[in-house]
């Protein structure tokens, strides 16, 4: 049973050093996906800048409540 005892507390010192790394550089990637997630938001919203840029040309609808279809209204 020592030895059982002996491996166990290495393995849980190697499991322990292992979520030490993980936490030490754990800010280095959130950093690394925000600028990502910024750069990829300022091109969605010029994308959609460039879409609407000449304004919404979508028609009204109006929804049926009793058939539940879209009616498009002129």
């Amino acid at each position: 049973m020592y030895e059982v005892g002996k491996g166990n507390k290495i393995r849980r010192a190697i499991k322990e050093e292992k979520y030490d790394a993980r936490k030490a550089i754990l800010p280095m990637l959130q950093a690394e996906e925000d600028e990502r997630f910024a750069k990829e938001w300022k091109r969605y919203l010029e994308e959609e800048a460039s879409i609407m840029k000449d304004g919404c040309l979508l028609q009204p609808v109006r929804c049926d409540q009793r058939f539940g279809k879209a009616m498009v209204l002129l």
